[in-house]
């Protein structure tokens, strides 16, 4: 056709150069330099694969390659997912037999050994896979990490083994509370709280000056500010008194 551009005396020298590199190197468009490729005996496909691309392709799934190592050493800019849509379409190998059009990887040797003592994101690393692909050989060697042991809450001496019928009354009435003893406060002060919340005292940890703090190191009882050894103090007394 008239008009077109002619190929440049040098394009057979960037051949293997991506589409994208040819088009900024000559300043042409796609279309140019899809039909200087022609031009040069390089067929392609719809999808934009040419047969030297396709079998480099399969080439590197007989090798054992995935899809991600394929594409990088390729270099044409496609990508691990372009990489596996054409195994899929052109049935290349074994991929496109596989759920999804991925390939199916063997479980290393060593593996077991080294989910003993690495976390599954240094496994990640390791073994260049993702998280649904680590988390998948675990399962399949069945690999359990043990239970972390859960500490067991303090004892207060002050706390009565056998209370009174009055405190047995206020212990039945907070029984069917619901509560979650993860969250509770079990420190020897938490507990001597506990005690003076049963006394309908307004207890809650608070900073030096009384104001409301999680972590704070003093407690607010009723009006006063005070340390743990006297809210213990005060709990004992209490216990002392319900006891008599």
């Amino acid at each position: 056709m008239s008009g077109e551009r002619p190929m440049p005396a040098d394009f057979g020298d960037h051949l293997t150069k991506t589409i994208a590199q040819q088009m900024e190197i000559f300043g042409a468009g796609k279309g140019a330099i899809a039909r200087w490729r022609r031009e040069c005996g390089i067929k392609v496909n719809q999808r934009g694969w040419s047969d030297a691309d396709l079998e480099t392709i399969r080439q590197g799934m007989i090798a054992g390659l995935n899809a991600a190592q394929i594409a990088e050493s390729m270099g044409n800019g496609r990508g691990r997912k372009g990489v596996l849509n054409a195994a899929k379409h052109y049935a290349l190998g074994e991929w496109a037999s596989n759920k999804g059009g991925r390939p199916t990887d063997t479980i290393p040797d060593d593996f077991a050994e080294k989910w003993a003592t690495m976390t599954i994101r240094d496994l990640m690393v390791v073994y260049s896979r993702s998280f649904n692909t680590i988390t998948k050989w675990t399962r399949k060697l069945n690999l359990k990490r043990p239970r972390r042991a859960v500490a067991k809450p303090q004892t207060v001496s002050f706390i009565r083994q056998a209370p009174s019928e009055k405190r047995r009354f206020v212990k039945d009435r907070y029984a069917n509370a619901p509560t979650n003893t993860h969250q509770r406060d079990m420190s020897a002060a938490g507990i001597a709280a506990d005690v003076l919340r049963r006394d309908r005292w307004a207890v809650y940890r608070c900073n030096e000056a009384g104001h409301q703090s999680i972590g704070g190191k003093f407690w607010r009882c009723g009006r006063v500010v005070v340390t743990d050894a006297e809210l213990i103090e005060r709990a004992a007394r209490i216990e002392r008194k319900l006891a008599a």
